[in-house]
């Protein structure tokens, strides 16, 4: 984006510093090519909200997620079981090998391990990721 001016410019800055913050994760919900979902942490606090592809995910078939069922900001302090069942069993040894090898533990951040395995299961068309 170019603007004509340094407030332009500096408004931009300003405007990625404030949504980009430490303590704050964010993952795309997408189901197929749309963007139907925004699943973020910050101050301890879960959130998830449907986005701007919502509608036309709609039109293609999409039905909303039986967790979020209105359109609205939801939030939780532990994570929504829409996307906790979405990680593997931390019990299996192969997965705790995974993690590893990517460098996360079984201690790591729960948007840092979707962000990793995408949240991909063979019921559906819903993955995460960053953008």
């Amino acid at each position: 984006m170019k603007f004509r001016s340094k407030e332009g410019e500096k408004w931009l800055v300003n405007l990625r510093k404030n949504l980009v913050r430490k303590n704050s994760h964010i993952l795309f919900v997408y189901w197929r090519e749309f963007k139907i979902g925004r699943l973020s942490k910050k101050d301890g606090k879960y959130k998830f909200f449907y986005a701007y592809d919502y509608y036309r995910a709609r039109l293609q078939g999409f039905r909303k997620i039986g967790e979020f069922l209105e359109y609205k900001i939801y939030e939780s302090e532990s994570m929504f079981i829409t996307f906790s069942i979405r990680i593997p069993s931390l019990k299996r040894k192969d997965f705790l090998g995974y993690l590893k090898d990517n460098g996360l533990d079984e201690n790591s951040e729960i948007l840092d391990i979707l962000k990793l395995t995408r949240g991909e299961l063979y019921t559906d068309w819903i993955t995460l990721r960053e953008k």
